[in-house]
């Protein structure tokens, strides 16, 4: 596979909500690089250890888990990241790297 590339390479700063859950600790991820418009992730490579590094900046503690589903909707949202990876060590999802595109 290919390296990923690292976010900061490509944004100064990030700002990430959920949206569409049930309560104030579940739903899609969404995010907005620098001033652009909010969009969500590709599902594509989205796991525990992205979820781990959402929630921590979030402010809302530890992810067990994380599901790969349109459930909360957002398919209709702008792709703004492709193939997300993450450690789970990072502190922002900034920190972690993406597909090149």
């Amino acid at each position: 596979p290919k390296p990923k590339v690292p976010m900061e390479d490509v944004a100064n700063d990030m700002n990430i909500r959920l949206a569409g859950g049930r309560t104030e600790n579940e739903g899609r991820i969404e995010m907005k690089f620098d001033d652009g418009e909010w969009g969500v992730a590709c599902g594509d490579g989205w796991g525990v250890r992205e979820a781990i590094v959402a929630c921590k900046q979030l402010g809302l503690g530890y992810a067990a888990a994380t599901m790969s589903t349109s459930i909360f909707g957002g398919s209709n949202m702008t792709k703004v990241v492709s193939g997300l990876g993450c450690r789970g060590n990072e502190e922002s999802l900034l920190d972690c790297g993406h597909d090149d595109f």
